[in-house]
This record gives structure tokens, sequence and C-alpha cells, in this order.
């Protein structure tokens, strides 16, 4: 229900090729400074802004919750479903690489590490927890 709320009252206003990413409850697009922005609100269900005031300068997606934004003032904000985000796997996942994953000059593959992942031992009936790369 949010997603066709989220396409009719608002996506559906654009023109296309302005919409950079589109989630169930989210959306990133492109607009000029004169245009009005989707409507926001403070309550459930109503659009909420991520950016704070900011704007981003740079946008890569790689799927369905994995993209990273360059905002300005230098500020970087990277989603990676299914990857922790700990300091030595956001120092991997940067602009450059993902971009060049999107783009085919940086094509290879990522091992990402937790120090400290849960594991459960179903035997023993005991969570524990180890390192883990994959």
């Amino acid at each position: 229900m949010a997603r066709l709320k989220l396409l009719r009252e608002c996506l559906w206003k654009f023109q296309p090729g302005k919409i950079l990413y589109c989630d169930t409850d989210s959306a990133l697009y492109l607009r000029e400074a004169h245009e009005p922005t989707l409507p926001r609100g403070d309550y459930h269900g109503q659009l909420a802004s991520e950016n704070k005031g900011k704007r981003c300068l740079k946008f890569a997606a790689l799927g369905r919750k994995s993209y990273i934004k360059v905002m300005d003032y230098g500020e970087t904000v990277l989603k990676a479903k299914g990857i922790t985000l700990n300091p030595s796997n956001r120092a991997m996942l940067s602009y450059t690489t993902i971009k060049g994953m999107l783009d085919g000059t940086d094509w290879f593959s990522v091992d990402t590490e937790n120090p400290a992942a849960f594991i459960r031992d179903v035997h023993n009936v005991v969570v524990r927890t180890r390192p883990i790369t994959r």
C-alpha cells in the first residue's frame, strides 16, 4: 500500500529520468531549485527528508537498499543491505569503487569482514560471536 501511495501521489508527477532511486518508502530524485519538493510530514506514512537540507552531489545504486550518496560538505552516506558497515568495509566500499562496478571499469568482488558476527549453535542452543569474511 505504501508503494502505491508513493507512486500515485508523488512519483508520477516527475518527468522520466528524474527519479534516481525508489524503494518502498523512499525516493531520490532530481529537481531544479525552482521546482517544489515532494510533500513531507512528521507522522507515520508521510515522507521525511533524509538529506536534512543537504544536497546530494553524486549517487550510485547497485540494487535495492544498496546505494551510496556523496553529499555537499564531503559527507558520504552508504547503505548496503546484508553487509555490516564497520570501518574496514566502509573503506572498501567508496563511491569510486561502487561507480567502477557499475560502469565496468573496476570489476571485482569485495570480501567484507565482520569481526563479531552472531552465530547460532543449534546443538548447544547458544549464540556465539566470531569473525567471518564474506
